[in-house]
């Protein structure tokens, strides 16, 4: 990209900057999606039978279409309306898994906002979070489930009542107790999903300008601080990229692409990337979770881009170079037989 090209103000905001090439037709994307919502749902209507989110299941990969996940944001949108307002905050406190993209647009089809919480969160962090949100819901994993109830009991929550929980557990778990104390009710996902009155959805009436997610800071450097964005902030990241992607050099998608999602979704970068390959109706395909397992969960996945880091792109070189010196091994054994 040529980054010597000139920036001028844009006439609807006078404080912000854009490149010359971006001035216009940035607030929605080619299908006019203004909002994160209106993208998912235009996307899905239009590719309803690509597969859109993928886990991995006893190493091969179970995919679900955009219909599919369609459905199951309408459901969980469903149950959400019967705890929320619009404007409220959803939390989402789990590693990458197809149950947080759809809690992620159920909340917004509510007309909701949400919250993701770090899985690299302290006590403290976590609690300032749910106390500076006052959020009814969150939805997580076992394990974060697990994580979170000693830092409601230790922190007195006032806010918290309501905790969809992705996996499955015994009825007579500790934990579904232990929370039951707390007065906060535990609802389990696969139980939700199993609904189908959608009669209970929401006209949500969002705009670009409304709120979409609180992302928290890292909080490795002070407590964690959160930054309030926008639909409009997402769409006019994915436009641009769809618009700077035919007309300079970067990365070409279509709706054939394989993404592999493993960095953080509480974090925007993997947010945005996301929406990304939702704009083009491709597919996301979800690691298990364990970053010294993502070389294995790579070829199960066989992706066809990557947002690239360090880290893991040291696990990829490695992988390599063993392979190579494998070969190495093979070639001078054959050689000297």
């Amino acid at each position: 990209m040529q980054i010597n090209k000139r920036v001028i103000s844009s006439d609807e905001d006078k404080n912000v900057l854009h490149n010359v090439i971006y001035q216009d037709d940035i607030w929605a994307t080619p299908d006019g999606s203004e909002t994160l919502l209106d993208l998912f749902l235009n996307t899905s209507n239009t590719y309803s039978k690509n597969n859109f989110l993928g886990t991995i299941i006893k190493n091969k990969l179970n995919w679900q279409t955009y219909e599919e996940i369609q459905e199951k944001v309408k459901i969980i949108s469903v149950f959400f309306n019967k705890f929320t307002e619009k404007k409220d905050i959803i939390g989402i406190f789990s590693v990458n898994r197809y149950e947080w993209l759809v809690s992620e647009y159920g909340s917004y089809m509510s007309g909701c906002i949400n919250s993701p919480l770090y899985s690299t969160y302290g006590p403290e962090a976590i609690s300032l979070v749910l106390n500076e949100t006052e959020m009814k819901i969150c939805c997580c994993s076992y394990d974060k489930a697990r994580s979170l109830y000693e830092i409601i009991k230790e922190f007195e929550n006032q806010h918290l009542k309501v905790l969809v929980l992705f996996d499955d557990c015994d009825s007579d778990d500790f934990l579904l107790k232990n929370y039951e104390s707390l007065d906060v009710k535990v609802y389990f996902w696969n139980e939700i999903m199993k609904s189908k009155d959608l009669e209970g959805l929401r006209s949500h009436d969002l705009t670009g300008n409304d709120l979409a997610t609180i992302c928290y800071t890292s909080g490795t450097t002070a407590k964690p601080k959160g930054v309030m964005l926008t639909h409009k902030n997402f769409i006019s990241t994915v436009s641009s990229f769809m618009r700077g992607s035919k007309e300079v050099e970067m990365i070409q998608l279509t709706s054939n692409e394989v993404y592999l999602s493993y960095l953080p979704l509480a974090h925007v970068m993997e947010r945005v990337c996301v929406n990304i390959v939702c704009a083009y109706g491709a597919s996301i395909g979800f690691y298990r979770g364990n970053p010294k397992t993502i070389k294995d969960d790579y070829v199960v996945i066989k992706p066809t881009f990557i947002a690239a880091v360090p880290r893991v792109l040291n696990l990829f070189k490695e992988k390599i170079e063993d392979n190579y010196n494998q070969c190495l091994l093979l070639r001078d054994g054959y050689l000297n037989a």
